[in-house]
């Protein structure tokens, strides 16, 4: 594990642990449906985010790494190489070096810390899924515990 690591395995063990208290303590006093629905949440949540962290972000192909790639004076109009990792690209690609990953990315737009990895071309779309199942999720927990504390304090009177 690198630093990084411990932050995915801190947020999905997280959630895992309270997904567990909330399906063995608070779901005795909430309804079957609310339980179904977060549990359907918390599973797009948690395959999303596997998908998300085995992904491809969107490094260009082998073909690009080249280290002794002559280009002639037309071709240099059309590639351009990357001065970290030597990656003789075309200029059409729009690629960014990831420091934290020293890999160049297509159309990155950002590094998460949280997958452990680049968001880019190829997993942009999985991210949001991951973020949007996570806020859901934590949403229906939020009105699930505010739901068995009214049923309790109802209980308590």
């Amino acid at each position: 594990f690198n630093y990084v690591d411990k932050y995915s395995f801190a947020l999905l063990s997280s959630t895992t642990l309270v997904f567990l208290f909330y399906w063995f303590i608070i779901l005795k006093y909430n309804y079957l449906f609310i339980k179904l629905l977060t549990t359907l949440i918390f599973l797009i949540y948690t395959i999303s985010y596997i998908i998300l962290f085995l992904k491809n972000p969107g490094i260009p192909s082998r073909e690009y790494y080249k280290k002794n790639f002559k280009l002639n004076s037309d071709e240099k109009k059309n590639y351009r190489k990357c001065s970290k990792c030597n990656i003789i690209i075309p200029k059409s690609f729009k690629v960014v070096h990831c420091e934290r990953c020293e890999i160049c990315v297509k159309n990155q737009d950002h590094h998460c810390p949280w997958a452990s990895k680049c968001i880019g071309e190829n997993n942009l779309n999985l991210f949001y899924t991951f973020v949007c199942s996570l806020t859901i999720f934590f949403i229906s927990l939020f009105i699930s515990f505010t739901t068995c504390i009214i049923y309790v304090v109802s209980i308590l009177r």
